[in-house]
């Protein structure tokens, strides 16, 4: 049978939309309602940033009547800088765009800071202790202590999809799930699962187990790692998975990354210039992988590489104090430098902008910073020093708001909108932000030697309680 252009052969899915050029695209969707819009969101990422325009939702504002963002920006007249409140300014992005102008109005945000709230309890305290989690919005991947793994679906109803266990009898470090493809941690060893046919590969990176490739080169069976792999020195391993396809894997102390796709080949190795460096931390944030690795003693080097172009697009050096951590904030990098005792400064939150390197501004913080208490939250920075609370805006090197807290903070997660869950050595609790106030409970404790162990969207919380079982919180 001969195939007609535009029209997909048989067997075969066609994407309208994504072949489409972006203007028409958002036209078509255009002609949508704001909850058949929440509902094609969902389809894909390439539907959610074509959802996610400017003049789609200005139109559906306008049409009940909040044809203007001057209360809005009026609203936030109080947290943004008066440099970025400019007369006749139609849109205040990232902080007041259209959409969210929409869901205020709608009173989305409503039911996070009221806590209307139903409670899912996904997992049995019977059970062994959940010790990770791994959510991409559909499917939530449960790592617990003796090394299994139980997948559910979270999207509608919560209901048991799959349930698989690791090859080593050991608690699981780090869990990254991604549609079909999930990513299990285990000492130094990184296992390759496929949700729906199970095991698929496994790599070694022990410094004293030379093989990279464990399954590939030794062709031990999967039952064979267990009797064979002795774990050595327990170091850092940083992962990403990007699109469900691809997995980014960089060590401690290692000089590339690593990247296998999703039948467990190794496709390309990126290679630091400087032979003489080695890697602290990594980030995949918009396309681009964002790099620390140390020179020196007291230097370390930020770099930029374009996963789509395939070339490193800018490095910085920060010699003042030991940079430890990335994060990414919208159009800004964000470098969290924590000092040493023989240092006179406290600890330093560096911005740059990601795409350039070129330095936004930097912050001096007056009490001691640890990296796990800085967050971001649109294009603001969120830092917790001893006792208290800050949101820092970059751009004009300000600090919007300051509150005390109830203990010492010891670990900060950006939630939905304006929220903001702050952990202490006392209680957990979601702080909004925006309003300077404290919303409601979270009855979790903060496991600095676990993984991740909260994850959100806009409708749902799930996180790992203090009687270690899973929690689904649906918001309202």
């Amino acid at each position: 049978m001969m195939d007609i252009p535009g029209i997909a052969p048989a067997g075969e899915s066609f994407d309208i939309l994504g072949e489409l050029p972006t203007e028409l695209g958002q036209r078509i969707l255009s002609f949508l309602s704001a909850r058949e819009l929440a509902r094609v969101a969902g389809v894909s990422r390439l539907w959610r940033s074509l959802v996610n325009c400017g003049p789609i939702w200005r139109r559906h504002c306008r049409s009940e009547q909040w044809d203007s963002l001057e209360k809005m920006v009026n609203n936030f007249k109080s947290h943004v800088p008066l440099s970025l409140v400019k007369p006749g300014l139609d849109s205040l992005e990232p902080l007041c765009s259209w959409r969210i102008n929409y869901e205020r109005n709608r009173g989305l945000p409503v039911s996070w800071a009221r806590n209307r709230t139903v409670r899912y309890r996904l997992s049995d305290p019977t059970d062994p202790a959940i010790t990770c989690i791994s959510c991409d919005g559909i499917h939530v991947a449960m790592a617990r202590l003796d090394g299994s793994v139980t997948v559910l679906n979270v999207e509608r109803l919560p209901f048991f999809v799959k349930e698989f266990r690791a090859l080593l009898p050991a608690p699981i470090i780090q869990i990254k799930l991604m549609g079909d493809f999930c990513i299990i941690q285990q000492h130094m060893l990184l296992q390759l699962f496929s949700v729906k046919t199970g095991f698929i590969d496994a790599k070694c990176f022990d410094m004293g187990f030379s093989l990279i490739e464990l399954i590939e080169r030794t062709k031990w069976k999967p039952r064979q790692v267990k009797n064979r792999y002795k774990p050595g020195k327990m170091k850092d391993v940083f992962f990403e998975v990007v699109d469900g396809e691809r997995v980014f894997v960089a060590v401690r102390d290692f000089q590339c990354v690593y990247v296998w796709d999703k039948s467990g080949k190794r496709v390309d190795t990126i290679h630091i210039n400087n032979r003489m460096c080695k890697i602290r931390d990594m980030i995949l944030h918009e396309g681009c992988l964002y790099l620390i690795y140390a020179a020196s003693r007291s230097i370390r080097h930020v770099t930029a590489y374009c996963l789509r172009e395939r070339r490193w697009i800018f490095e910085v050096t920060t010699p003042l104090c030991k940079t430890q951590k990335l994060l990414g904030a919208r159009s800004l990098l964000i470098g969290v430098a924590v000092a040493g005792p023989g240092l006179t400064c406290t600890g330093v939150i560096t911005a740059w902008y990601r795409d350039t390197g070129k330095i936004v501004s930097v912050r001096h913080t007056a009490e001691y910073v640890c990296f796990r208490t800085v967050t971001t939250s649109y294009e603001l920075v969120i830092y917790a020093e001893t006792t208290s609370v800050s949101i820092w805006e970059p751009r004009s090197n300000s600090i919007l708001r300051k509150v005390s807290t109830y203990g010492n903070p010891v670990f900060l997660k950006n939630l939905a909108f304006t929220f903001v869950a702050i952990f202490t050595d006392r209680y957990a609790y979601v702080w909004d932000w925006f309003s300077g106030q404290r919303c409601f409970r979270l009855y979790a404790i903060y496991d600095p030697d676990g993984g991740d162990f909260v994850w959100n969207d806009e409708t749902k919380l799930l996180i790992i309680t203090e009687d270690d079982v899973l929690d689904m919180i649906g918001f309202c």
